[in-house]
């Protein structure tokens, strides 16, 4: 894939991409500290087999991965940051080299770099708060720029109201990392540098969508919450680098939030997401995690401690590809950041579920393997129904969508193999009839004869598409 900007290496671990460890703060959590235990035993022992030993063997394992030091170089108009692997888990030079970015140092170059496309309509990590227009028919939609898009603006459940799924860090099977485990594996740590994490969700997003034609059912679910959660994720991005550019003019250095707000003009429920994200941590507490693998899928974390109750909260967790590799990267980065949560003082780590886009619940991937159980829900807190997984059809899906009054006809054959899917993640799926007849007529037998003729599907359905439909159709072209 193409990067975005030139001179910079697409985000793909296979590519070519480098990492970055970086933080918020001027302290870091990933940097070793005399006053930590966990911190202090980097690299010393082997590993413990059963037990609390296990455990504990486990957290200090981890935190000596997690721990590293930075080094920052700057020439000219880029800043090269540097990030060395911590020994034990190092190996010869060879096998795991030092890992090196460049990032743009002037905020147009940030700003380019950033960009990303959703449903066709170009994203800046810059942009936010996303605001409400007015679309056909009077209907409120909300601009797609900004990250929340969709059909007629029915919302999913307010972010802070989705469940969360916890378990005692003490007690959590698993937390022995090896080096085996890790061997295709590279952690980075985006949290100073917003606009990777940002462009690389983005890029996700496309590959998925495009991966997703020639699967069955099978894992619909999955593919629907990916498709519902990854804008979501953007936005929070959004909404932290935007809070951060704040902070930085902010003459006093102060992280109020509350003036932020008032001075951004976000609305109650843009501004409760994000307060959702930031409440018990603050501006600098927070973390975006990745892990990056070249045959095993990557995953992508954005998370903080709640220090006062001992609690690591991982708001977001994704993983690429969803359908295939992704869970088992979602459930490492899970248990790295347990790790690196332990040695911040957490006893107990959160996931939050994530939801398809009809509301349904899709637990974490993680659930059985460490031991997460739902935490039980808040006097007035909605209800969600679980997901079956395999068994969700994509017509009970799209049924179940709050204020949807079209029912998925899998009676309809798609006379194109992916044509449904392809018109699902693209929100037209009640237009299959229209573009299944429009395929017959034309003759088209591959959804590569359908996309390369895009053009002339958009001028052939003419007014049955509104400007936004026709946009997408025409910016889809896998």
């Amino acid at each position: 894939m193409a990067s975005l900007c030139t001179g910079c290496q697409p985000l793909a671990f296979s590519a070519g991409i480098r990492a970055t460890h970086s933080t918020f703060g001027a302290a870091s959590p990933l940097a070793p500290s005399s006053s930590s235990s966990a911190a202090s035993s980097l690299g010393q022992g082997g590993y413990s087999s059963g037990g609390g030993a296990a455990a504990a063997a486990g957290v200090a394992s981890i935190a000596a991965l997690l721990s590293s030091r930075r080094t920052h170089r700057s020439s000219r108009n880029v800043r090269r940051v540097q990030v060395r692997v911590a020994p034990g888990f190092r190996g010869n030079e060879s096998n795991h080299p030092d890992l090196t970015n460049e990032v743009p140092a002037t905020e147009d170059e940030a700003m380019e770099i950033s960009g990303t496309r959703l449903g066709g309509i170009p994203m800046k990590l810059s942009t936010w708060p996303p605001k409400a227009v007015v679309g056909p028919g009077g209907n409120v939609r909300i601009a797609q720029l900004e990250g929340r898009i969709g059909k007629d603006c029915v919302e999913l459940p307010k972010f802070q109201t989705w469940p969360l799924y916890e378990a005692e860090l003490s007690s959590m099977p698993g937390l022995v990392v090896t080096e085996e485990d890790l061997k295709d594996y590279r952690l980075m740590d985006f949290s100073a540098v917003l606009d990777k994490a940002f462009l690389l969700a983005g890029r996700w997003q496309t590959t998925t969508v495009g991966r997703s034609m020639g699967f069955s059912q099978t894992g619909a679910g999955k593919l629907s919450s990916f498709k519902a959660c990854v804008p979501i994720l953007m936005r929070q991005l959004q909404g932290v680098a935007s809070w951060g550019k704040w902070c930085a003019k902010n003459s006093s250095g102060a992280e109020s939030f509350e003036s932020f707000i008032k001075d951004s003009g976000a609305d109650e429920f843009i501004a409760t997401e994000l307060r959702t994200l930031v409440a018990h941590s603050g501006y600098k507490g927070m973390h975006v995690s990745a892990l990056m693998g070249s045959t095993r899928g990557s995953a992508l974390g954005i998370w903080s401690v709640d220090a006062a109750k001992g609690t690591a909260t991982v708001e977001m967790c994704m993983g690429h590809d969803c359908l295939e590799q992704g869970p088992a990267a979602e459930e490492m980065l899970i248990r790295l950041i347990g790790g690196e949560a332990s040695a911040l003082g957490a006893t107990k780590i959160q996931c939050r579920g994530r939801l398809t886009e009809g509301g349904l619940l899709l637990a974490p991937p993680c659930v059985g393997s460490l031991g997460l159980t739902r935490v039980a829900p808040q006097a007035g807190d909605p209800e969600f129904v679980e997901n079956t997984g395999d068994e969700q059809t994509m017509a009970e899906m799209v049924a179940a969508a709050e204020g949807s009054s079209f029912q998925f006809d899998m009676s309809i054959e798609e006379c194109v193999p992916g044509l449904r899917n392809w018109l699902l993640v693209l929100y037209l799926e009640d237009h299959l009839k229209a573009v299944n007849s429009w395929c017959l007529e034309m003759g088209a037998a591959t959804m590569a004869e359908v996309t390369e003729s895009r053009e002339d599907l958009v001028e052939a359905l003419g007014d049955v598409l509104d400007e936004d439909e026709k946009q997408r159709v025409l910016a889809r072209d896998f």
